[in-house]
């Protein structure tokens, strides 16, 4: 259940609420939820995902990266390097369902958290054998030990995970209450877009164009900030390196998606 007050106060919780007040309003009157009093926190878990005041995951994140090393390490201790196999494909079916739950809600934007993130990738790197490495930056050398064990950066995932979205909210494959992104029409049909006519001739040449979503009847506007989803996913989308044959169905995106890496992906803005 998601109550919101005149304070702006979120109450957030199943059974049991909750409040989660907003940065402005650490302090304030109780809360009553017809005669309990609803407790006031910093922080609340809902479906899996801790949810804080600032809503910079940082708690989250702390809590994901926690459980996933300590996986990390049993796995470690379990098996010696000669089993490096086992250790392998125990790190795939018991750590990495850790990040991509719901990564598309908590995907971080502070290099601090991407980096706590990354750490535990490292982490399983360092138990094993992969030889001499010869790429010259600590980036590639990082990326081209994950490719040989059948593993991608993080960050890559969760943007992968956030494209998928964006595509089934396009195609109406998802209900949004709100809309983020306009649904898909063809490309002779664009009717405008902000910028003017460059904009406009950029959504035509593309063969599945992005565009946002207008304003709604409360004023909310998609895309007006530059921390949002639906801005940082219309960034990424427009400089995908895909053929138009990738954009006419969910499996096609999704497998073209899957086979783009890193350095194929412009997300300068995804991180700040």
């Amino acid at each position: 259940m998601v109550l919101q007050s005149q304070a702006n106060v979120q109450c957030v919780g199943i059974g049991v609420c909750s409040l989660l007040p907003t940065e402005k309003d650490t302090e304030g009157p109780d809360y009553l939820l017809g005669t309990a009093i609803i407790p006031r926190k910093n922080t609340v878990k809902y479906l899996g995902v801790f949810l804080d005041h600032k809503l910079n995951w940082k708690d989250h994140i702390a809590n994901l990266t926690m459980e996933a090393k300590k996986r990390i390490r049993y796995i470690r201790f379990l098996f010696s390097k000669k089993c490096q196999g086992a250790r392998i494909t125990l790190f795939k079916s018991l750590v990495l369902p850790l990040f991509d739950y719901c990564s598309t809600v908590y995907n971080p934007r502070l290099k601090g958290l991407v980096n706590a993130l990354e750490d535990c990738q490292r982490l399983l790197l360092r138990s094993i054998d992969l030889g001499a490495a010869l790429e010259d930056t600590w980036t590639e050398r990082y990326c081209h030990r994950l490719r040989q064990l059948g593993l991608e950066p993080l960050i890559l995932k969760r943007i992968k995970a956030s494209l998928i979205l964006a595509y089934k909210m396009m195609s109406n494959l998802v209900p949004v209450s709100t809309p983020f992104l306009q649904p898909h029409f063809t490309a002779t049909a664009v009717p405008s877009a902000a910028g003017g006519t460059r904009a406009a001739t950029a959504l035509r040449a593309h063969p599945f164009p992005l565009q946002l979503a207008g304003p709604q009847d409360d004023g909310w506007i998609a895309g007006s900030s530059d921390k949002s989803f639906a801005f940082l996913i219309s960034q990424i989308w427009k400089n995908l390196p895909l053929d138009a044959a990738d954009y006419e169905t969910l499996s096609s995106f999704s497998l073209a998606i899957e086979n783009v890496r890193l350095s194929k992906i412009k997300f300068e803005n995804f991180t700040g």
